[in-house]
């Protein structure tokens, strides 16, 4: 038996024990959750009072899922959230009660102790660290003017801590004085690095509620200018603690080029701190979504060894992004899903593993409805976003990542590296077959105009694929053609990474239309059992 049979053999046993597991742990789904679910409307509140309602919500559904919140500011472009009624119908099989925003207060005036008002001298991060407060003392975060009425009647609320009395000059004292005051960081089940501000508003508040349920440790820091502060954060936290949220601040770069230059730093940062981001900006009511079981899936996946036409170039298309469950829970479904030429032409899209825990309905719902056309593959990197050479611990890391992939029924994974301009070193690549035994690994992210060389080589009798970047249409149509002359020898494979923002089903289909018959789109899937067919590679 080989290193990579055995390798086969034992994640095969992994996942039969995660299924075990799963069918003997206890249910926290619709049938051991008998009351209402109270939904409430707060598109019309301010930004002061959605933060408020969100940590509200943290409050209410530690124990089991309470609240849900519609008309979060929190979606793309801070519109408002439209899917989560979507979800609601879709994704949460429970009773229904609607209840005006302060009316749903004053139903849940027990389970709060009080108010801390945060520093509108220092807005963002004294509302990161009162949300930081609000999950260890079961406070409300208010601005001064919310506090003033809600300390008078009906709901006679008192404020307990006031952040204006701290005199906090910089966002680093705020930080300080919460750690020290609130921890050790062992009391802090997760870290919440929230982003400076997006297109002009400062405030992100639908990953507020998981915050405060958790009793997680609230943040923000400048990747560049804030390095000395982002390391002292992370570096007082344990290895392998999660990071919710995303390290990005909207500077005049991004505004002029649309590149996020602080987000390979941010990651780079968190990786080499030994942490696992979970892109989580975007996400809303994930202590609704989290509180359903997690059981797991098997969407589609057929890699047997296919003989190819030498004649084709071979053309596979993935939909980038998907180690965000924010991207997850609206981009994906609003920008892919809804695409009328969705189940028209091959498509891998990628998706985070993760959902499949903080969100198990929503992972359970795009699994059922995939396309015949469709196959999931596993999102950057694995169990969370990182950079594998910073990460002190890749074997630790890569043991979650088979676990968590076991359970999503996922078989394929996409490898972001350095900041994601370079590939991952085959020794990374090695270290991911040994501990994954994947179908198969795909690598690279942004720019690329022709696969970083070689374009297909393989660890282990797993097919190592690189990817041509597809920025819009006729770049794209350009890049596949040059790729599959350059490629070497017949027939070629071209692997296509879209962006998720500008490129999907409908674009993928011009891309085809416009190269010919000689080119043929693949699932990821199929474009693998094609590889080892063509290589002579067992599968």
């Amino acid at each position: 038996m080989t290193g990579v049979e055995r390798t086969r053999s034992r994640v095969a046993l992994a996942v039969i024990a995660v299924l075990v597991a799963y069918a003997a742990a206890p249910s926290t789904g619709a049938a051991a959750i008998r009351k209402p679910l109270l939904v409430t409307d707060v598109r019309s509140l301010s930004d002061d009072e959605q933060l408020l309602f969100a940590a509200l919500q943290g409050l209410a559904n530690r124990k089991r899922p309470r609240v849900y919140l519609e008309g979060l500011r929190n979606g793309q472009d801070f519109k408002v959230d439209e899917t989560a009624r979507a979800w609601l119908r879709d994704a949460v099989p429970l009773p229904l009660r609607r209840a005006a925003p302060y009316q749903l207060l004053r139903r849940l005036h027990p389970s709060v102790k009080g108010l801390v008002v945060w520093d509108p001298e220092l807005r963002v991060d004294t509302q990161n660290v009162a949300t930081t407060i609000a999950g260890q003392r079961g406070l409300l975060p208010a601005s001064p003017s919310l506090a003033a009425r809600l300390r008078r009647k009906p709901y006679r609320l008192r404020v307990v801590i006031d952040l204006r009395r701290q005199r906090f000059r910089t966002r680093a004292d705020a930080y300080e004085w919460a750690l020290k005051t609130f921890g050790p960081p062992s009391r802090f089940s997760l870290l919440a690095w929230l982003g400076g501000p997006r297109n002009g508003r400062p405030l992100q508040p639908g990953l507020r509620d998981l915050i405060v349920a958790r009793r997680g440790f609230a943040f923000e820091a400048d990747p560049q200018a804030d390095h000395d502060l982002v390391f002292r954060i992370l570096d007082a936290f344990p290895r392998g603690t999660r990071v919710f949220g995303y390290p990005f601040v909207d500077d005049r770069f991004y505004a002029t080029t649309g590149v996020a230059e602080d987000e390979p730093i941010g990651v780079g940062e968190i990786s080499r701190s030994g942490k696992v981001l979970i892109p989580t900006t975007d996400a809303t009511n994930l202590t609704v979504h989290s509180a359903f079981r997690q059981v797991a899936q098997h969407p589609p996946w057929d890699a047997r060894p296919r003989r190819a036409n030498p004649a084709k170039t071979y053309v596979c298309f993935l939909i980038s992004d998907g180690d965000s469950l924010g991207y997850n829970e609206q981009g994906l479904r609003t920008r892919h899903w809804s695409d009328r030429a969705r189940g028209s032409i091959p498509m891998g899209v990628s998706i985070s593993p993760w959902l499949a825990v903080y969100a198990p309905r929503i992972y359970r719902y795009y699994v059922r409805t995939l396309a015949p056309t469709d196959a999931l593959v596993a999102g950057p990197s694995g169990a969370g976003y990182i950079y594998p050479q910073f990460y002190p611990d890749l074997g630790g890391y890569l043991a979650r990542t088979r676990r968590l992939m076991a359970l999503a029924g996922l078989r394929a994974v996409w490898i972001l590296d350095n900041g994601y301009v370079a590939s991952p070193s085959p020794a990374v690549v090695d270290q991911y077959v040994q501990a994954l035994a994947p179908s198969a690994i795909f690598a690279d992210y942004g720019g690329w105009t022709l696969p970083n060389p070689p374009a297909v080589s393989f660890s282990g009798g797993v097919p190592v694929v690189h990817a041509a970047w597809g920025p819009d249409v006729g770049s794209t149509v350009a890049r596949i053609r040059g790729a599959a002359l350059t490629f070497g020898r017949p027939p070629a494979f071209v692997l296509v990474a879209l962006s998720t923002w500008s490129m999907g089903y409908s674009q993928a289909r011009q891309v085809m239309g416009q190269l010919g018959p000689f080119y043929e789109a693949v699932r990821p899937d199929r474009f693998a059992g094609l590889l080892r067919a063509a290589y002579a590679v067992g599968g």
